[in-house]
């Protein structure tokens, strides 16, 4: 099976590479480990199928399978397809007619994606496991998953989703891990494949899973081996498209590695020390399972939203006055960084704490710069007039497209620059925030 291989390692190396020069690129075969290993696991949330009369997912309904075997003396019994490949899906079904040319062009542009049909399955394949749960006759919650892809319930075991503590004490328990078989496009082929699956059930009737696997790389460089993890956030995904990579060195064993240790898709790892190779991650490619760092050479000046890196200098028009604003401007003076939009419920949740922090601070050591993406001029407009917000506001959009240049992927997502520029923080809000600030404030000019 597939995810049970191991792969011998070897680096293709792209263009010329002289003797002791970095590599410029290379690609590294991916090894699954079993397990949430070092990581702390997080979950997605089981939701129901869409019904053709939602506006929101009448466009899925087509993509929904038939399926059999569900528990007679169950009762408020939902189903769920758990999609393992949501690229794969939407293309199958768009060349199987299943979805509309302008959903499939929509989900395009909102995901900014360009399918390569060379690298996705015509012939439908398995990317995708269902899932159901309900009320047995003794009253409690139980769950089902269709391990063998058969979508047919009458060969699967039901068990009772271990219910996840209020402390979080258990949520690395892989009680009833269920293993799953699937299907994967690589190469030219269809393959069969293995995922676990970890279902637990929080308050309520709500149930969440994760997929307890990360994969490694090994990769030799200067005669020193390192060992690469590749993981997704919370192991939520059942592929690695978005993966993050992280060294595991001597310094993480037996330890738990933060999100925030993980080198994101477009950021940097450096490999040997301050003065080794630096590498950017360029993701995982899934149809020849491997991931791709870019060697980057010693003398050129690296922007990132690393925390360590100088941010990448911006010059656009505050939304508001109309004037220019640039991060030149503003040296000298800490700057904050919000990425928000006015539909992001985790954004607008942390807009009363800003203005709060903002009063008190002093403006000549002090600024916050907001930068709105995916949203609207009208939307903006009425939102900050209604909130209070007044420190500046930068609309991304189309002539500035700050949004694309910061890679900004999921919102909010904030930044903390020191007087040079340099990102010293990130993921900054609510009290650790305030406490941040407060640590500078109290510094000596």
């Amino acid at each position: 099976m597939l995810n049970r291989a191991s792969f011998f390692l070897i680096a293709l190396l792209i263009g010329c590479q002289a003797k002791d020069e970095p590599i410029s690129s290379i690609h590294l075969p991916l090894t699954i480990v079993k397990g949430y290993g070092p990581f702390i696991p997080a979950f997605s949330l089981l939701t129901k199928e869409h019904s053709s009369t939602d506006p929101a997912g009448a466009g899925w309904v087509k993509t929904y399978l038939p399926i059999t075997g569900t528990p007679a003396k169950w009762r408020n019994v939902s189903r769920s397809m758990i999609v393992l490949n949501i690229r794969q899906l939407v293309y199958q079904n768009y060349v199987s007619g299943n979805i509309s040319l302008e959903m499939y062009s929509y989900l395009q542009k909102s995901w900014q994606w360009q399918p390569d049909e060379l690298k996705l399955s015509k012939k439908p394949i398995k990317c995708y496991v269902y899932v159901i749960w309900g009320i047995n006759s003794e009253g409690n919650w139980m769950a089902m998953v269709d391990t063998n892809n058969n979508l047919d319930f009458s060969d699967e075991k039901a068990f009772y989703p271990e219910i996840l503590e209020h402390n979080n004490k258990n949520v690395s328990s892989t009680l009833n891990e269920q293993i799953v078989k699937y299907q994967v496009y690589q190469n030219n082929q269809i393959i069969d494949a293995e995922i676990p699956i970890v279902i637990k059930q929080f308050d309520g009737n709500q149930f969440g899973y994760n997929f307890p696997q990360y994969a490694k790389v090994e990769l030799i460089q200067k005669g020193q081996k390192h060992e690469l993890a590749v993981v997704t956030s919370g192991l939520t995904s059942a592929h690695f498209e978005n993966a993050s990579i992280v060294e595991m060195d001597g310094s993480v064993q037996n330890k738990v590695i933060e999100d925030n240790e993980l080198i994101e898709i477009e950021q940097y790892i450096t490999l040997g020390g301050l003065l080794g190779t630096k590498y950017k991650n360029k993701g995982v490619d899934l149809f020849n399972n491997t991931v791709k760092l870019e060697g980057i050479p010693s003398d050129v000046v690296v922007y990132s939203t690393q925390v360590g890196y100088l941010f990448q200098p911006f010059s656009a028009k505050e939304f508001s006055t109309k004037k220019t604003i640039s991060l030149e401007s503003l040296k000298g003076k800490y700057v904050l960084i919000d990425f928000w939009g006015t539909w992001c419920r985790g954004c607008v949740e942390e807009i009363p704490n800003l203005v709060t922090i903002y009063k008190g601070l002093d403006k000549s050591r002090f600024e916050f710069i907001g930068i709105v993406g995916e949203d609207t001029s009208e939307k903006l407009r009425k939102f900050i007039d209604k909130n209070g917000v007044t420190w500046p506001q930068i609309l991304s959009d189309n002539s500035n497209k700050l949004i694309e240049i910061y890679k900004i992927t999921r919102f909010p997502q904030t930044v903390l620059l020191d007087p040079s520029g340099k990102v010293i923080a990130k993921d900054l809000r609510g009290k650790e925030l305030e406490i941040k600030l407060n640590e500078i404030a109290l510094k000596k000019i």
